[in-house]
């Protein structure tokens, strides 16, 4: 009797196939990280424990059940990933997928359904999101996204503009001295600001444009946690009628 022995690597490699308990955790695990979700998100989704969830993803009680399954593919469609139920149970059909512009096309078909049912300032306000949305998922939502509240950059940039821009790598903060940007402080403050290097290596300045703003004009020594440049800038031509409140 001839005895076959695969070499190391080929074992490791085939090993998903020969234990389909163990490929289907790993189909599961990479849908998740796909839609960039947490466990307990994906948990939450098919109304399980997050115990349970995590036993799904180790290939403990005999995984995700076919039930949760469709559930989850469903549920997913919301967050602009396609997949099917085959590919997650059997891994059989096309791999799951990013749906470019899902979330665009959703506001293209609120707006047909709304335009002659809405004011003039909604239908802004719906168009605005979806250009937003359009940028976002165009950039993986590895982006800072912010409605200005104060006048510190203005006139450049007055209150409720609309500001995103995509965040970079921690090592290349110091190469976006002088820029206007959207900044996340380490006590989790957003704010929008020029940014400049701080007296101490590795902290930032950030200055105010206007000089007449009720803002603090410089935060100096200021650790960040994410900065973002700002290269989408939207302004609301039609403002919200006001509501008068009676006293």
């Amino acid at each position: 009797m001839i005895k076959c022995v695969l070499p190391p690597n080929m074992s490791a490699q085939m090993k998903p196939f020969l234990d389909p308990s163990i490929a289907k955790a790993q189909r599961l695990t990479q849908l998740r990280k796909l839609a960039k979700l947490s466990r307990k998100d994906i948990a939450q989704m098919v109304s399980v424990s997050v115990s349970t969830y995590k036993g799904w993803e180790n290939a403990r009680f005999g995984g995700i059940p076919e039930r949760r399954a469709a559930l989850l593919v469903d549920s997913l469609q919301n967050e602009g990933i396609h997949s099917s139920v085959n590919w997650l149970m059997h891994g059989t059909g096309d791999l799951p997928k990013k749906i470019s512009y899902h979330r665009i096309a959703q506001f293209k078909e609120a707006l047909a359904n709304t335009t002659e049912k809405q004011s003039p300032e909604i239908v802004e306000q719906l168009r605005i999101k979806a250009e937003l949305e359009f940028f976002c998922n165009n950039n993986d939502w590895e982006t800072i996204s912010l409605t200005v509240s104060d006048d510190a950059m203005a006139p450049c940039f007055l209150e409720e503009d609309l500001v995103a821009g995509i965040k970079i790598a921690h090592e290349n903060f110091e190469e976006i001295t002088g820029l206007n940007c959207i900044v996340r402080t380490k006590n989790n403050k957003v704010l929008l600001r020029q940014v400049q290097k701080g007296k101490t290596k590795g902290f930032f300045t950030l200055l105010c444009l206007n000089q007449n703003s009720k803002q603090q004009f410089i935060l100096q020594d200021i650790e960040l946690v994410d900065v973002a440049p700002v290269i989408w800038f939207r302004r609301k031509l039609i403002a919200l009628p006001k509501i008068s409140r009676k006293k």
